[in-house]
């Protein structure tokens, strides 16, 4: 993308030298001063002024649609629209020299040398992009590299002299020593960038961009808390992933500091008379595209063979170090009722933790979440994101002190690429193609940081982890995590369902979570997911009876009447989310963007969550709350008839 924006500079900077010397040059020299009269200094003034205001549009033009089309896309189209609408630009910065050749070839050469600065500016940027998106040892020497081309046309200002006389020019040594200067402090502000969005709160300086965008740097995070210190004992960061039976199984997630080499964890599980317990090593995954402020051991350790419908208490060991704090959980019971919380989009806000601060009172059994999660948009500089989203989630304990377990589902600000941009996300999510060595063929966070299936009783390594995944609660509730897109085809789904069904005999409630809605009722959403409506409900939802799916990614709040195949239907699957957690900022959707339709039931741009109780007679009952702690919707079901 950078490349091809250079390319195409270089060609239009070639392109308008060359009208230069052929239309302008040639057939327009100079006005003899005797002709201009005594108003030469303003006519040489006006005609500057002119230029340098052109220059000034035709660049903030070409900024603005590089960086809101070319820098940061998540869809290949943009960038061929970025492609164009500078060719466009180019074309009429040739034609505006042509138009002006007859007043003073002076302006023609202001025009070339203002282009020349944006080659050299684009150089500087192309050369410095490994440190900016990847905090390196040799920020300083990559400056001065990317540095040179703007340096270059630094000494081709001082226009035609001989080498002898430019080196005694002092202000060349000025001019060149500060634009060196220059080059390499942008180099170090712009090292380790990160580009997040609904993050108001993460660590740090951020500087606001359009709307709910935020950049920060390495440096300016650096004036943040450093979340996992040199040499710290205690950890970063415990929490916990749901393994595929929460029965029995569960997996506990620990951030230390590197001085940390091992960690195990010390259970038991206990169910009236009855105890079980062990000590489990837990496996270090090395996330090694880490900036160096955010550097950490990562740890995950799988507790199987636990009670069910018993409480479960661990600790940790650094090192053979015993931790004195003590973590506990709940196993959901084989029958009976199960409650969780769902909800999706959410970064970090005060929204965020008004609705963190209810869910606690209510004692989940687990919390799902449909996507959107941190807003990091799969990038390893912005893990500063990651550590304050498990922060806050660390403050989330039911009334008994029991920690929630976490299940995703993947959202496209989760991996950095909306489900059009496959050659974005195939590096990585290819496990063939995987190398979590290679920066760009490395998984994103999301995966790297939260295992949620067992391999050979343990956390399979990053690129193992699959994107599909199902969990079930006793025989209440299957929660199947599905990939709206953004991984793989619509079929992928399809059939990761079907070759997992026929072990879930015994389950009565089956809950579809995923990111992208079918039934949105945002307006510019609305069918947008035509090869997800073509075969999910006919060949997973409506075959195997689902009771529920969750929707999320609009950032507003919706029920669907029960639909069987798009249609509205009695018994049917009702489709309920549309995904807004946390999101906040002025860029989103208003009560007037919202869809009218049959099918919707309700709709709005409330925050919210849901919570869902189901039993296993097949009873179900849906809560929606607002982050005022308001019920905003209920309905219940019983059998698949909703009331």
């Amino acid at each position: 993308m950078i490349a091809c924006s250079l390319l195409l500079s270089i060609l239009s900077y070639s392109a308008i030298y060359f009208v230069n010397r052929r239309y302008v040059l040639e057939t327009a020299p100079p006005l003899p001063k005797d002709q201009l009269g005594p108003n030469r200094s303003k006519y040489y003034w006006a005609w500057s002024a002119l230029v340098v205001v052109i220059n000034a549009w035709l660049c903030l033009v070409i900024l603005v649609a590089y960086v809101l089309l070319g820098a940061f896309i998540f869809g290949d189209l943009h960038a061929w629209i970025f492609y164009v609408v500078a060719l466009v630009v180019y074309i009429i910065y040739t034609l505006l020299i042509i138009l002006i050749r007859n007043k003073a070839s002076s302006c023609c050469r202001w025009s070339l040398g203002v282009l020349g600065y944006l080659v050299a500016l684009q150089c500087w940027y192309t050369i410095q992009i490994p440190t900016m998106w990847s905090y390196t040892k040799l920020v300083w020497l990559v400056g001065i590299a990317a540095s040179v081309p703007l340096m270059i046309k630094v000494a081709h200002t001082f226009g035609r002299r001989s080498i002898r006389s430019l080196f005694r020019n002092y202000k060349f040594y000025v001019a060149e020593i500060l634009t060196l200067g220059i080059g390499i402090l942008l180099t170090y502000l712009s090292a380790g960038s990160c580009v997040a969005v609904y993050n108001p709160q993460a660590p740090g300086w951020w500087i606001p961009l359009e709307g709910t965008l935020f950049w920060s740097s390495r440096l300016f995070r650096s004036f943040g808390r450093r979340p996992c210190p040199n040499g710290q004992r205690t950890p970063c960061h415990v929490y916990l992933t749901a393994a595929q039976n929460l029965s029995n199984s569960m997996f506990v997630n620990v951030h230390t500091s590197t001085s940390i080499k091992s960690i195990y964890v010390k259970y038991s599980s206990h169910k009236d008379d009855n105890t079980i317990g062990g000590v489990i090593g837990a496996d270090n995954f090395e996330v090694p595209h880490l900036d160096e402020h955010d550097q950490r051991h990562v740890f995950a350790a799988y507790l199987p063979d636990l009670l069910p419908d018993a409480v479960v208490s661990f600790n940790l060991m650094a090192d053979g170090d015993l931790w004195p704090q003590n973590y506990t959980f709940r196993t959901s019971p084989l029958n009976g009722e199960v409650k969780f919380v769902i909800g999706g989009d959410t970064g970090t806000s005060d929204v965020v933790e008004d609705i963190n601060s209810h869910i606690g009172p209510q004692s989940p059994l687990f919390a799902v979440n449909g996507g959107d999660v941190a807003y990091d948009n799969g990038m390893f500089p912005c893990a500063c994101t990651w550590d304050l989203y498990l922060w806050q989630w660390s403050k989330v304990k039911t009334s008994d002190g029991h920690m929630i377990p976490l299940i995703f589902a993947i959202g496209n600000h989760d991996i950095g690429a909306n489900h059009d941009n496959h050659g974005a996300i195939n590096s990585f999510i290819d496990p063939n193609r995987c190398d979590n060595t290679k920066r760009e063929s490395a998984r994103p966070l999301f995966i790297a940081y939260f295992p949620f299936e067992a391999v050979d009783g343990k956390a399979p390594e990053i690129c193992d982890r699959k994107v599909n995944h199902v969990h079930t609660a006793g025989t209440a509730v299957t929660i199947w995590s599905l990939d709206s897109l953004y991984a793989g085809g619509p079929l992928n789904a399809v059939h990761f369902v079907e070759d997992n069904m026929p072990n879930m005999k015994d389950q009565v409630n089956h809950f579809g979570v995923y990111h992208v809605p079918m039934y949105s009722s945002y307006k510019e959403d609305d069918n947008r997911n035509e090869p997800m409506k073509r075969y999910w409900p006919s060949m997973m939802f409506d075959k195997y009876y689902f009771k529920v799916c969750y929707e999320h990614h609009a950032h507003t709040f919706k029920r669907t009447m029960p639909m069987i195949n798009n249609s509205i239907a009695t018994n049917g699957v009702i489709y309920v989310g549309d995904g807004k957690w946390g999101t906040s900022g002025p860029i989103l959707p208003t009560v007037d963007s919202l869809v009218t339709s049959d099918h919707l039931v309700k709709s709005g741009i409330d925050h919210h969550v849901w919570y869902t109780i189901a039993d296993s007679n097949g009873k179900i009952s849906l809560t929606a709350v607002d982050h005022n702690n308001n019920v905003i919707d209920h309905v219940e079901s019983l059998n698949s008839t909703w009331r």
